[in-house]
């Protein structure tokens, strides 16, 4: 019996050391899993902890998780996603809802308008978009306002004017502004209005008559230098301000496409030379200063549709003969005094069949018709155009002298057999700069310049004439139209 009991106490105390045994296993094995689980237990119930994550399946109904933390995250199958401290579900919210990363989310009723910033209080009052077209709308709007720029990419309401203003720049150059014409209408009827300093202005000096068409300028016009303007419609003229070498000379250009010329000045106030070629071998028809006449040769007239009346002027045989057509008084000076002086020098020259072994001259010299053309190079002063091949020229030089060295330089305009050429120079009264021009009627080319180099003597007393020489045995000739001198006053 006693065995019996030993042995009954004995395997109750073997179960009981198993049991403990096996349960002291489990709690070991617990610890260790929460040792390595991935996030600690929140607080859940251990059947909707898998593995450390959240992953519950199979549950319907809306579940609540307490989240102890001031930040949490929480670990989803995709991304991250941070809940604010003291977040709250959008659920129990209405309106928009307002974040800024660290606080709560909070809601705010929606406005009557269109947020425009982060902040709810930044609104575009009485302003809203048209959900069906995006237009915006503002209700105090009126007809006529204009939406502009107000800076910092906002809209501002320009109200609309009052009737007859205008829309401008403000003085500061950065917005618009309406803004009244000052003044009004000046002056009385027919009188033109112009700006004067910002309002109109107006005087009994400019008026437009409607009735008969007429304008009245009660003073002086004042027109700038233009180069030939296009044709005038048919029935009018054009009327303007052409400068030529170096001159500033009113001029017409007429409704035909080959009508132009210069109005002629006065000849009661300006002392005029003209001598032109006329019938007869010798005969020239002069105004003021007589014509003088040197010729070694022969000498004849002819008419042609493109010179018109010209003289045929030839050398003699011999080397060194020449034949000139010039003023017979030096009348005309540079000037040093006031007086009448200065001088506006033209002529119409031509060349003939041959433009070797010659030399040319045309413009003013102190030097007699005889010996003007005796070299290229003549003592005294002179200002005019020179050609010469043994100087082996090609072009047209213009040249200064006044008494010393020569300034001689090329204007550009190729001297050829059988070409008409017009040739201008000018010197104002006294000035110290002398200009010039040619034109190549036959081709239709220009050139123009001006020398402030070397010029005549102020004081000497000169002569226009032009001229050729020879300068082998071979006569030689040129073709003379006419020559024009003019004294400003």
């Amino acid at each position: 019996m006693i065995r019996f009991v030993k042995k009954f106490f004995y395997f109750q105390h073997s179960r009981q050391v198993l049991l403990a045994t096996v349960l002291a296993f489990m709690i070991v094995f617990s610890i260790v899993k929460l040792l390595l689980a991935a996030t600690p237990n929140p607080g859940h119930p251990w059947s909707g902890v898998g593995d450390g994550n959240f992953a519950v399946t199979g549950q319907t109904a809306p579940r609540t998780y307490t989240l102890p933390d001031a930040s949490t995250t929480i670990l989803t199958t995709n991304s991250l996603v941070s809940v604010a401290q003291g977040g709250t579900g959008s659920s129990s919210l209405t309106g928009v809802l307002i974040g800024n990363g660290t606080s709560a989310v909070t809601a705010t009723t929606s406005p009557d308008g269109l947020l425009i910033s982060d902040i709810s209080s930044s609104t575009l009052t009485n302003k809203t978009i048209n959900l069906s077209n995006n237009t915006l709308s503002y209700n105090s709007i009126a007809s006529g306002d204009l939406l502009k720029a107000s800076g910092a990419s906002a809209l501002g309401r320009l109200a609309r004017g009052s009737a007859g203003q205008f829309l401008r720049i403000n003085a500061s150059g950065n917005a618009l502004e309406w803004a009244t014409v000052s003044g009004g209408v000046s002056g009385s009827d027919t009188w033109l209005q112009y700006n004067n300093s910002g309002s109109f202005g107006s005087s009994s000096s400019l008026a437009w008559n409607q009735s008969n068409k007429s304008l009245v300028l009660s003073g002086h016009l004042d027109l700038t230098t233009s180069s030939l303007p296009t044709v005038a419609s048919t029935g009018t003229i054009k009327i303007f301000n052409q400068k030529t070498s170096g001159r500033e000379m009113l001029a017409v250009r007429s409704d035909d496409a080959s009508d132009y010329y210069v109005l002629q000045p006065s000849l009661y106030e300006n002392s005029i030379h003209m001598c032109a070629t006329n019938s007869g071998a010798d005969n020239f028809t002069f105004l003021g200063n007589r014509c003088d006449i040197q010729n070694t040769g022969s000498r004849s007239n002819s008419i042609s549709e493109a010179t018109g009346l010209t003289l045929r002027d030839v050398t003699g045989t011999n080397s060194g003969n020449s034949v000139a057509i010039g003023t017979e008084v030096a009348a005309y000076f540079r000037g040093s005094v006031a007086g009448r002086n200065g001088y506006f020098f033209f002529t119409r020259f031509g060349t003939d069949s041959a433009v070797s072994s010659i030399a040319f001259w045309a413009g003013l010299t102190d030097q007699t018709v005889d010996t003007a053309l005796a070299s290229d190079n003549p003592n005294g002063s002179r200002s005019g155009f020179a050609f010469s091949t043994a100087l082996g020229e090609t072009n047209w030089m213009f040249e200064n002298k006044g008494g010393g060295s020569v300034d001689r330089n090329s204007t550009g305009i190729a001297v050829a057999v059988d070409k008409m050429y017009d040739l201008y120079l000018y010197n104002a009264p006294r000035a110290s700069v002398v200009t010039w021009r040619i034109d190549n009627l036959t081709d239709g080319t220009t050139a123009e310049g001006y020398s402030v180099t070397n010029l005549p003597t102020s004081t000497a007393a000169m002569r226009g004439i032009v001229g050729a020489r020879t300068i082998t045995n071979a006569s030689r000739a040129f073709k003379f139209q006419k020559m024009y001198i003019e004294v400003p006053r």
